[in-house]
């Protein structure tokens, strides 16, 4: 059910104000060649909605969707959107790339380390900065196979416990 006439921007989000959904819907407003996709719910639904009647007619959906269903949601997307300030891991980040799909983020030091020169990031409490950074992404060709390979070497569930495996048996020799 996503428009083909346009791109789309996913995010992945639950509807409560430190995801800042809100925000990044504003910045859309400024991207008229694009539609808002956002996959989650919460507190802030109604006025999710009500925003997205007003600001984005014809160019917004909101809808939740099973586990199973997001590899192929991410896949979907042009670009994934995410604008939580200091996101303490965001398993959307590395779902994202794992799925191939160009992310843009809020730029501090935890989406740097994870992303390691991935992403576009930016600060993402400009309207102005953000707006102009999905349209820069999406006008650039998705060239992410090396970025979906990279996530899957550094966090993979057995990469991730290997390492945990490592660091319990050097904690627990000393």
């Amino acid at each position: 059910g996503f428009p083909t006439d346009r791109p789309v921007v996913l995010m992945v989000s639950a509807l409560e104000p430190g995801k800042r959904v809100i925000e990044a819907m504003h910045a859309m407003a400024d991207v008229p060649e694009a539609a808002l996709v956002v996959a989650g719910d919460g507190p802030l639904r109604d006025e999710v909605d009500r925003l997205a009647a007003r600001i984005l007619p014809g160019r917004f959906m909101r809808a939740t969707f099973g586990h199973d269903q997001m590899p192929d949601l991410y896949r979907s997307a042009d670009l994934f959107l995410h604008t939580k300030i200091r996101e303490s891991f965001g398993n959307v980040y590395v779902e994202a790339l794992s799925c191939g799909v160009p992310v843009v983020a809020h730029d501090d030091e935890v989406a740097r380390w994870i992303f390691d020169g991935r992403a576009t990031l930016v600060d993402t409490t400009s309207t102005a900065k953000l707006a102009a950074a999905i349209r820069d992404r999406l006008g650039r060709p998705n060239v992410n196979e090396d970025s979906t390979n990279w996530a899957h070497q550094r966090f993979a569930w057995a990469v991730v416990a290997e390492r945990y495996a490592h660091f319990l048996a050097e904690v627990a020799s000393r």
